[in-house]
């Protein structure tokens, strides 16, 4: 990373040329990294602007590693766009400096993380100082020079001081106690469905396929009031294992001569599972082509090779893909085309019923793209919802208002 420049003695006979410096090494902390890349932009900072985060001051309980290497891979995209680079700190705070970005590059951007940090109301206050600050580096070099080399002198102080803290509690003695609490447990009285209707005006909805779940806040009260299994991230992501393979199993109990289609709420660490593909060899003859798989935007976030890595060959074995879980602000900024996916769930949010004129044709306009035959307008509780939906094209609606009017009650 250091300046590759030879230095010549100008005197002859002076001793031999000094070598170049050696690049940086990986185990030089990223905030020396950063600072020396900043410090040879100074003559050819023309064109690059600079995007930093400031996740180190979200709450401790959002900003995880898992959060962190989601942020990294929706920041990827931009960066290989606009011959970036891309540094996350040891104070988890991420900078970005590209070279030509645009300015709607920097607002996708900016509204994506918005969305994965939307827990924390630092993400969701409007001052941008708070969450995020943009730098032109043509104008404001200096500016951003100094505040590079303020966070690199930060590090180094801390490392200084740096103690080591007290181990927590073991994982393997909280997964036992998970395990001990969810076999008092019936699940099977847990299990619910929640239908997925096609609306076209001027007809009766009609029933597309059934979601298969387990609510996780009746699961969480039902082992201890006092456990919050959706705040306890490695918790959570070994319940949703563990749930994933109970559903399979669920699954091929089902009888599935005169039932609809159905979807799972399902991790991609389950669907390379021994478990999955031994349902898959074994047990799931009747219901390819009858299976949607859902999987959650932070999981493929989490891990894009993944994703592509089993995306074709559950496509190939007949089953269809969907991904869950995206917000209104995220919708526009993903490239679907790459993800060749089946169907996407786009996520009510009363907020969208006080969306500016420009976003919502931006929403609209990103529904058209996507194929808004795809779309599944999820979560719709009121009637305002399904009339939104409506109004931006989308013709397939899930929630408890079309339950309501449909007379259809909670199934298990």
């Amino acid at each position: 990373m250091g300046d590759d420049r030879q230095v010549v003695p100008e005197e002859a006979g002076a001793a031999a040329p000094v070598p170049p410096p050696r690049p940086i090494a990986p185990s030089v902390p990223t905030e020396d990294m950063l600072l020396a890349y900043v410090e040879q932009l100074a003559d050819g900072r023309a064109g690059h602007r600079a995007l930093c985060f400031h996740l180190s001051r979200l709450d401790r309980a959002h900003r995880h590693d898992k959060h962190l290497k989601i942020a990294t891979n929706m920041l990827m995209e931009m960066v290989d766009q606009f011959s970036g680079r891309l540094f996350v700190l040891r104070s988890s705070d991420i900078v970005v400096v590209c070279k030509g970005i645009t300015a709607r590059a920097i607002d996708h951007a900016i509204e994506a993380l918005r969305y994965l940090f939307n827990d924390d109301k630092l993400a969701r206050q409007d001052a941008q100082a708070q969450f995020y600050s943009v730098f032109d580096l043509e104008i404001g070099y200096p500016q951003f020079l100094s505040l590079i080399r303020g966070i690199r002198d930060t590090e180094a102080r801390q490392r200084l001081r740096a103690v080591r803290r007290p181990l927590a509690k073991p994982m393997e003695q909280r997964l036992a106690g998970l395990l001990d609490a969810l076999s008092a447990i019936d699940l099977s009285q847990m299990v619910r469905r929640q239908t997925v209707w096609a609306l076209q005006e001027g007809r009766k909805p009609v029933a597309k396929f059934d979601e298969l779940f387990i609510s996780i806040d009746r699961l969480s009260a039902a082992i201890s009031p006092d456990v919050n299994l959706a705040k306890d991230r490695q918790l959570f992501q070994y319940l949703t294992r563990w749930l994933d393979k109970h559903m399979l199993m669920r699954l091929a109990w089902e009888q599935f001569g005169n039932s609809r289609p159905l979807s799972l709420n399902i991790n991609l660490s389950t669907l390379q599972s021994p478990e999955f593909l031994k349902f898959d060899n074994e047990r799931a003859s009747g219901w390819r082509g009858r299976t949607i798989l859902e999987i959650q935007l932070g999981d493929l976030w989490a891990d894009l090779a993944a994703y592509f890595a089993i995306a074709d060959l559950v496509k190939q074995r007949g089953y269809l893909r969907c991904l869950d879980g995206v917000s209104f602000q995220a919708f526009p900024c993903i490239n679907f085309q790459p993800l060749k996916l089946d169907l996407v769930k786009l996520i009510w949010d009363d907020a969208l019923l006080q969306l500016e004129e420009p976003r919502t044709r931006a929403l609209y306009q990103a529904i058209r793209d996507c194929g808004a035959e795809r779309i599944i307008f999820a979560r719709c509780g009121r009637p305002e919802a399904v009339k939104f939906g409506q109004a931006l094209g989308v013709q397939l609606f899930q929630g408890w208002h079309l339950d309501r009017l449909q007379g259809v009650a909670p199934r298990g």
